[in-house]
């Protein structure tokens, strides 16, 4: 199982490592498990689960509640194609 979190380094640094330390404290015995944390463009935050996205700032507006990742798993959301924002950070 691979998580992977994207972004905006600027704006959301302590979220992610917030949302990283939750998922790796309640899988910490899980086999295969990996959290890969990536540079997005300004104002992102997604979270992907073995590709598909478990939950998206782009599409709720707002960071994750600490129950939304585990609740985007239940109800993936298709992936999207990523669409460039113009301006600066968020």
């Amino acid at each position: 199982m691979k998580y992977e979190l994207e972004f905006c380094v600027g704006c959301y640094l302590p979220e992610a490592m917030r949302v990283a330390r939750a998922l790796l404290t309640s899988h910490a015995h899980d086999e295969n498990f990996e959290v890969v944390m990536v540079p997005g463009e300004a104002g992102a935050f997604e979270v992907r689960k073995d590709g598909l996205t478990a939950y998206s700032k782009k599409e709720t507006g707002r960071l994750p509640a600490p129950n939304d990742i585990e609740l985007g798993m239940l109800q993936t959301i298709s992936p999207k194609p990523a669409r460039k924002e113009s301006g600066g950070c968020c």
